[in-house]
């Protein structure tokens, strides 16, 4: 018996065996032939050149988006920080204006009783915001102050806060 015969094998399969490419194997002017492309070192040196100088950019761009963010959470903070300070300040400005208008009430209901402020305060002078005693101060019959010491707690500085007492 003998053994049978293998197909002959095809151009393309020689030259697949010899590893060449199947597409050298196709006639020159056949339309299934795909031509190289053929690239310089040149042009791969370019488009890796260009690779980096975009990622070099985008890195670049992150960084100062990252720095400016920082900067952006910094600058909030230190408008909070501002924001809370006035609202503390106006709160005290608003507490010793109530503490003298309210002092300065009694006072003028004691004027229109007897024509007068009296001498010295009838009771302990209440504290401003800053814990400092009210001073009273009494001009003439029909003129009376009272000043807090402000901020600095000290009296007849420029942060005083003064009510001046004149019945109308």
């Amino acid at each position: 018996m003998t053994a049978p015969e293998s197909p002959a094998p095809s151009p393309a399969d020689a030259a697949a065996a010899d590893g060449a490419d199947a597409a050298d194997s196709v006639a020159p002017d056949s339309p299934d032939r795909r031509p190289r492309a053929t690239v310089s070192t040149g042009a791969v040196w370019l488009v890796g050149l260009a690779a980096a100088g975009c990622a070099l950019f985008v890195c670049c761009v992150g960084g100062m988006a990252a720095v400016a963010l920082a900067s952006a959470r910094a600058g909030l903070s230190d408008a909070r920080a501002r924001r809370d300070e006035l609202l503390r300040v106006h709160a005290e400005d608003e507490e010793v204006e109530f503490v003298l208008d309210s002092v300065a009430e009694r006072l003028l209901a004691t004027h229109y009783a007897s024509r007068e402020f009296p001498r010295v305060l009838p009771e302990a002078p209440p504290l401003d915001p800053w814990g400092t005693p009210l001073r009273y101060e009494r001009g003439a019959a029909a003129l009376a102050w009272l000043r807090s010491a402000g901020r600095d707690r000290e009296f007849d500085t420029a942060d005083d806060v003064v009510r001046r007492l004149e019945p109308r």
